[in-house]
């Protein structure tokens, strides 16, 4: 059957054909499959031998590996038969940043707006999975409510009410569609209200 790759953590399907077992007898025919040689199958690799279709579901980078799937017919009376191929599972990998985000600085009751250049141009995704941008605080939490990113337009608008000089670090996160994420972390300082003395 030969050998096939998939990245972590996508799906595939394979249908061999019912075909690739007669018997010229029409004896009855018993399947067994084996993974590197094993009966014990993982829980990721899904099966029926009916018509000898295969399908994978992989969530996460822990099935990365080779594994060799074999099918053995056995019509009871003769040498089992065996068909088999290699299957080849592959790590996904994270985005890979491209570029930097300046700090900025803004005063307090005044509004700052950061237009972000496109995602694809900040991250690479080693396999062109698609990628989402979110941006938060580096590290994790949410923005608070002056601080509202738009993922439609790619732009933050920061409009502070802070008191005291505060340097805020954020990161903005691409993540592909199986949740790698990578951040590009820059600051946010905001200068605190200015008091005008009369004398």
């Amino acid at each position: 059957m030969g050998a096939d790759v998939i990245k972590a953590p996508d799906g595939k399907t394979w249908i061999f054909g019912s075909n690739t077992a007669r018997d010229l007898e029409n004896d009855v025919l018993t399947k067994t499959l084996y993974v590197n040689g094993s009966t014990s199958i993982p829980a990721w690799l899904n099966y029926d031998l009916s018509d000898f279709s295969f399908w994978v579901v992989t969530s996460s980078n822990s099935y990365v590996g080779v594994y060799n799937i074999t099918v053995e017919v056995d019509d009871g009376y003769n040498t089992p038969a065996e068909t088999e191929f290699s299957l080849t599972i592959e790590e996904n990998l994270v985005p890979v940043r491209l570029k930097s985000i300046p700090n900025y600085e803004v005063v307090n009751s005044q509004v700052l707006t950061i237009e972000f250049d496109p995602i694809d141009e900040l991250f690479d995704d080693p396999e062109d999975r698609p990628m989402i941008a979110d941006v938060i605080f580096a590290n994790g939490n949410p923005l608070p409510d002056y601080m509202i990113f738009d993922s439609a337009t790619n732009t933050l608008t920061v409009s502070p009410t802070d008191i005291e000089d505060r340097v805020y670090t954020i990161a903005y996160r691409s993540s592909d569609d199986h949740d790698l994420t990578s951040d590009i972390v820059f600051d946010i300082l905001v200068e605190g209200k200015i008091t005008t003395f009369i004398i």
